[in-house]
C-alpha cells in the first residue's frame, strides 16, 4: 500500500532494485512508462457539462483522462528528468483527438496556453503537447496567445481568486487564417485558465475547441 504522488519513486526504486522497468501508473512490468493496459483505461469525454462556464466560449473540451490516473507520468514529464517521456503523453491526447467530429477538424490550428513573460526559458508542458500533436497529425500548429500580465499559480487559489488572477492575462498574439483553434493544455481543474484563454479569440471570432490531457471534477 503506498499514496498517490509516491508512484514516481516507487517505480524508480523498481528500476533500480530488479532492473526491470514498469508502467508509471500501474507499476506492473512493461517497457513503456505508459502500458498498453493503462493507455486503454483512458476514456475521453467532454467535460463541457461538468465545466458549464465553458460552453459559451468552446464548441468541444475533451479531456482525456481523470488527472488520478495520469499523475505520475504527467509529473514526471513537467517537472523530472523524463522529457523524452512526451511522446507517451501525446499518445493519450491522441486518443482525444479522436473524439472530436471530423467537421471541427477541418481548417484547424493548434495552439497552447503560453507561460508568464518572465517564464519563457522554463519548460512548457502544453507547448510541447501541441507541437508534438501537431506533428503527428500533420495539422499546423502556431503561437496565437500571448500573456501580457503575470499571474500567481492557480493551485493554491480559490475559484473566486481564479477568476481575479487570470481575468485579461491572454490577448491575441496575431491573426490566423484559420477557421477554427484547439488550444491544449495539460490539466483543466475548474476551467478558468481555458475560460480566460479562448475570451480574445472567440473575440476575433474563432470557433474553439480545447484537448487536455487530464480533468479534476
Amino acid at each position: 500500500m503506498f499514496f498517490r504522488g509516491s508512484t514516481e519513486k516507487l517505480s524508480e526504486a523498481i528500476n533500480l532494485l530488479f532492473g526491470l522497468p514498469v508502467c508509471y501508473i500501474c507499476l506492473s512490468p512493461s517497457p513503456y512508462p505508459l502500458c498498453h493496459r493503462c493507455l486503454s483505461r483512458v476514456t475521453p469525454l467532454d467535460i463541457r457539462k461538468q465545466k458549464t462556464r465553458l460552453i459559451d466560449i468552446y464548441s468541444r473540451v475533451i479531456s482525456c483522462a481523470h488527472y488520478d490516473l495520469l499523475k505520475p507520468l504527467i509529473r514526471e514529464v513537467k517537472y523530472g528528468r523524463s522529457r523524452a517521456w512526451l511522446t507517451y503523453l501525446v499518445d493519450v491526447l491522441y486518443k482525444g483527438f479522436q473524439m472530436i467530429p471530423d467537421d471541427y477538424k477541418e481548417e484547424v490550428l493548434i495552439t497552447w496556453i503560453p507561460h508568464n513573460p518572465d517564464e519563457e526559458r522554463r519548460f512548457n508542458l502544453s507547448k510541447g503537447l501541441a507541437l508534438n500533436l501537431a506533428r503527428r497529425l500533420g495539422i499546423e500548429a502556431d503561437e496565437v496567445l500571448i500573456k501580457v500580465k503575470p499571474t500567481r499559480r492557480q493551485a493554491s487559489l480559490s475559484l473566486k481568486e481564479r477568476l481575479e488572477n487570470l481575468k485579461g492575462a491572454f490577448e491575441v498574439r496575431r491573426e490566423v487564417e484559420a477557421k477554427r483553434i484547439l488550444i491544449v493544455d495539460d490539466v483543466v481543474t475548474t476551467g478558468t485558465t481555458l475560460l480566460e484563454a479562448g475570451k480574445p479569440l472567440k473575440g476575433e471570432g474563432y470557433d474553439l475547441l480545447a484537448l487536455t490531457l487530464a480533468f479534476r471534477l
